[in-house]
């Protein structure tokens, strides 16, 4: 049976008052209780890096923010990296910068690590990725890379 338009909108209306009146969700307030740590998976100077930095500036505007520190654990693709956040399960103390090789590593059976393991907590920035080969490269497209990799994954 078919809603009128007017049955649509009180509905609709209904719907909208009963979110205006729920109570909002108390989020958990964390107060840091010792320095915070942002675990970077690459090298100073890259993107994740500039990410974490600037993280770092807006936390110790808060008033009474302990020290936050950034550290760089480059290596094995952000493996490192990974693997020291994970060694630190449910501590809030220890944040951590995200990239395509959290994904990658995982799929390709280099890592055990997955995004399933870390909990994220918000997008400050995207970045593109792009792979390109030189114009004398007999690989034109990226179906002519798949198909490559196929025969000769080495």
């Amino acid at each position: 049976m078919k809603q009128s338009i007017h049955e649509s909108r009180f509905t609709i209306h209904a719907l909208l008052a009963i979110c205006l009146v729920m109570p909002p969700a108390a989020a958990q307030e964390w107060k840091p209780s010792r320095n915070i740590d942002i675990i970077v998976s690459s090298g100073p100077g890259g993107a994740a890096d500039r990410e974490a930095r600037e993280v770092q500036k807006f936390l110790q505007a808060l008033p009474g923010m302990p020290p936050v520190v950034v550290t760089n654990r480059q290596g094995g693709g952000g493996t490192l990296a990974w693997t020291f956040i994970a060694q630190h399960p449910g501590d809030p103390h220890y944040l951590g910068t995200l990239s395509p090789g959290l994904v990658t590593n995982e799929i390709v059976g280099t890592s055990p690590l997955s995004y399933r393991d870390f909990t994220p907590l918000n997008i400050l920035m995207r970045e593109y990725i792009v792979v390109s080969t030189r114009t004398e490269s007999p690989l034109n497209s990226a179906k002519d890379l798949i198909a490559r990799m196929k025969k000769d994954p080495a």
